[in-house]
């Protein structure tokens, strides 16, 4: 292993330390032979048909985490009395969308530029995410054809969540590592970056989610602590990608389409993130700054998506 690519490898371990991003595996080589372990793909792909493959990879598996937490939100948007249809309407959307994404990862799809995939750490970790996923699927079928969740079936649909975010991080962190030692220092780097922008969104809409839930009554102590968490990692996050923190890796906007796509964000986030902070103390929106609040999450998440599709562009333009 070079030099440089070691001290990249280092630097990735701080950076996702410091955003509380664990799962860093041995490097494998991309389409691996599940039987023999002989490499099917890497002999045929130039190295930048390769390194557009595994972000494409990222990218998708990324948004699985954003796609969970923002059922859960709209969900409890619905259900709170926040634009009922609508959110109803959004989460039908993310259901169908994250079904699509997790077949495409498997399967391939020639739409998401997808191959199948055929790594063995890889497809172990979708597996474990199938499994929580298939769960989770069944519990939004009410949802998805109209009906209304209480009880239990709310609190379970909400925990069961958390599982297949844990289980989606597992897998983007797999795809990383699977193909760590085939991208080389310059496209681990990128693919990294672009995981990190793409974690973003999840995290703005579990803050969402988490703001909804509290002003629903679950005030409870691990629900306080762990917004408070989110908002930290968020904020600092945000200012990381905006100016670069060159100490763990991040470097400043590399064009100023992406840098006003991300201050653009930021401008949403800022005058409602006053709801997150009280919320974190355990006060209750009510149902007007609770609607003010999902607007401008769900602006800035449009916004976010905006810097992301830009790094990709740029990160596939310049190889």
């Amino acid at each position: 292993m070079s030099q440089q690519f070691g001290r990249l490898l280092r630097g990735a371990a701080a950076l996702f330390a410091v955003f509380a991003v664990s799962g860093f595996g041995a490097p494998a080589t991309l389409a691996k032979d599940a039987e023999t372990g002989a490499s099917s793909s890497t002999q045929t792909r130039t190295l930048e048909e390769l390194r557009r493959q595994v972000r494409e990879r990222i990218v998708t598996a990324g948004r699985q985490r954003m796609l969970a937490e923002t059922m859960a939100g709209k969900l409890c948007f619905a259900e709170s009395g926040i634009a009922p249809d609508l959110n109803r309407n959004r989460v039908y959307v993310s259901w169908n969308i994250f079904s699509w994404y997790h077949r495409g990862i498997r399967a391939g799809n020639v739409q998401l530029e997808l191959d199948a995939e055929q790594d063995r750490k890889v497809l172990a970790a979708w597996r474990k995410l199938d499994a929580e996923w298939r769960t989770l699927s069944e519990l939004y079928r009410p949802t998805l054809s109209g009906k209304r969740v209480v009880g239990t079936d709310f609190k379970t649909t909400i925990d069961k969540t958390r599982r297949v975010t844990e289980e989606a991080t597992t897998l983007v962190a797999t795809i990383r590592s699977a193909y760590a030692k085939d991208l080389g220092a310059q496209g681990f780097g990128s693919a990294l970056l672009i995981d990190l922008y793409e974690r973003q969104r999840m995290l703005g809409a579990r803050i969402a989610k988490d703001v909804c839930l509290i002003s629903r009554g679950d005030t409870g102590q691990a629900r306080l602590e762990g917004l408070t968490r989110t908002i930290e990692i968020f904020n600092l996050s945000l200012e990381a990608f905006q100016n670069g923190r060159a100490d763990v890796g991040v470097p400043s906007p590399p064009n100023r389409g992406i840098a006003q796509s991300l201050l653009d964000a930021q401008a949403h986030w800022r005058p409602v993130s006053a709801f997150a902070y009280a919320s974190a103390i355990g006060q209750q929106l009510g149902p007007v700054e609770l609607g003010e609040f999902s607007d401008a999450m769900e602006l800035f998440n449009v916004k976010m998506t905006e810097a992301i599709n830009r790094l990709v562009s740029h990160k596939n333009q310049s190889g």
